[in-house]
Formats: C-alpha cells, structure tokens, sequence
C-alpha cells in the first residue's frame, strides 16, 4: 500500500471487498485505476465496488476498456510499466487521452519504464517535440516521487520559449540528459531575467482579468512589465510566461505570507477548470508545506478544479 501516493482508502476497500482483485497485485496501474473507476468513468462512489465485481471477471483488456482505455493486451502491458510512486487521478486521464493515439501506444509500447514526468512530456504539444529520444529514456527511467519533483516538461518548454525571444534566429539545440537540461535551462534563465527587465519596460501588455480573485497573500500579476518583475525578484523564468497569459491558457501570481515567498501559475484544464501548474519558491526552490496547503485551499475555496489534464 505505501508504494501508492493516494487513494489508500479505496485500494483497501476494493481488497478487502473483492478479494479477487488480489489478483492485479502484479499490476498495480490497473489495481489502482479498478479501485477508482467511479472517478475515471464519472459514477457515483457507492457503486465503485459493485461495479469492480463486475469487471474483475473480464480479461484484463476488457477491464481496461471498461475504463475508457483502448481494449488491448498492449495497453494492459503499458499500465504494468507505470510506477506505483507516480499514480493519481490525473495522470490515468492524460494517459487515458494519449492512448487514445496509435503512434502514441507505440512510443509507450517501447519504453521500459513510465512515470507521471514521461507520460506528461509526451502529452505536452509543447515540450514532446524538443524532447530527444534519449533524454525521454532517462527521464522514464527515473524514480518520480515526493514533494518538490521537477517538471521536465515546463524546463524543455521553459528554455525554449527564453530560447527563443532571445535567439529567434537560432536553432533551438538538441538536450539529450536531464543534468544537461537542468544546466541548459539555469544558463539560459541568468541571461532571459535581464533581459526579459529591460524590454518588457518598452512593451508593457495588460493581461486579461485572473480567472481566480486574488487576496492579500495570493496577487494576480496583472501586466507584462510586473510579470518580469517577478522573475527578476524570484530569479526565475516566469517573465517567459506573458503569451500563454495573453492567450488564457495559464495566468501567475505572487505568493506571500508571513514565512514564505513563492510565484504560482494556475493552468486551464482540458474541461475548462484551473488547476495548480507550479508553486515554487525563489530560484525555483521548493515551498514550505503551508505555504502549499494555503494554495490548495484558496483554489478549492475559489473554484471548483477538474481532474481533467
């Protein structure tokens, strides 16, 4: 049970309930996703249970049907690859959205291992396309767990964007290992925060309304000049953030309370919610844990958040 990060209450439930479900112990992507199959196919939870019972006795293709999943015994060999320690809601939906596409059945058929970090970059339009073959390797093989993880599909998509108001001319360069990308990425913030200071002044943009109100510790960032602003003061790449602002897919705001200063960024789900993108403190470091349950609250409080991607 502790390899699961959540959902504790309705693995056991299933277990105890459906003994026969013992028998997914060698999948435990599956497992997961048969004990909470009522949030994957939007059913009510009292019938999460009943509904396993039934599909407990079908093939596991057919399980995986059931689910929303291409019926096929690849996909079920897929679901094998995935670690525990990356399990949640959201992340079955994206795969569920991927596996939607044979090329993208057969890019997950061939790695050895999967996590939430590799199953994001391949569904971000954004960061899959810059991403090299053997960076998607290792981040794949990588052990995903804990708080403070890092997102490599925002550091691909991070540096391209800085990469790119800087050096428009210029290729965009091949990143082949996540100590590179992280190097790549750093170098590249150092040069984009002055940079970005000094002509945002020139080229101030308001930004639409926040989709969320603010409050007296959570401040929408309301223009471009005070977007660059806060990257310069957090020293981090926030001031590359101003067209996916524009266009509503993301909006940012500063953090502040009494122990802790972060910037956050809010993302609009496939379904029209917004969720969290990132919290982190100055320099990218890590928030306190307050300082993360204080953001979760104001965004439930505030808005009703969809597990869609």
């Amino acid at each position: 049970m502790r390899r699961y990060p959540s959902e504790h209450w309705a693995i056991l439930a299933l277990l105890s309930r459906c003994p026969a479900s013992e028998d997914l112990a060698d999948n435990p992507a599956l497992l997961f996703a048969l004990a909470s199959n009522h949030r994957l196919m939007k059913m009510k939870s009292a019938q999460t249970i009943k509904r396993a019972r039934s599909l407990i006795k079908l093939r596991r293709r057919k399980i995986v049907g059931k689910l929303g999943f291409p019926a096929t015994d690849s996909v079920v060999r897929i679901f094998r690859k995935i670690d525990p320690d990356s399990l949640d809601i959201p992340i079955l939906l994206v795969l569920r959205l991927l596996l939607g596409n044979h090329e993208n059945q057969l890019i997950l058929s061939h790695l050895p291992r999967l996590n939430s970090a590799s199953i994001r970059l391949l569904y971000s339009d954004e960061a899959r396309p810059l991403c090299s073959h053997a960076l998607l390797m290792e981040i794949a093989n990588k052990k995903i767990s804990g708080r403070g993880r890092v997102n490599y599909s925002y550091l691909l998509r991070d540096s391209f964007h800085m990469w790119e108001q800087m050096k428009p001319r210029e290729k965009f360069p091949i990143v082949r290992s996540i100590s590179r990308l992280k190097t790549f990425h750093d170098e590249l913030m150092e040069d984009f925060i002055p940079w970005n200071l000094v002509n945002s002044e020139n080229n101030d943009v308001v930004f639409p309304p926040p989709p969320i109100a603010g409050n007296e510790q959570i401040i929408p960032i309301n223009s471009s000049i005070d977007l660059a602003a806060e990257g310069f003061e957090q020293h981090n790449c926030v001031g590359s953030y101003d067209r996916r602002v524009i266009v509503g897919n993301e909006y940012i705001y500063k953090v502040v309370t009494d122990n802790d200063r972060a910037t956050l960024s809010i993302i609009k789900s496939a379904d029209g919610g917004w969720s969290i993108g990132q919290l982190l403190a100055a320099r990218n470091q890590s928030v306190k844990f307050e300082t993360a349950e204080l953001v979760k609250r104001w965004i439930i409080n505030n808005y009703i958040q969809g597990e869609s991607p």
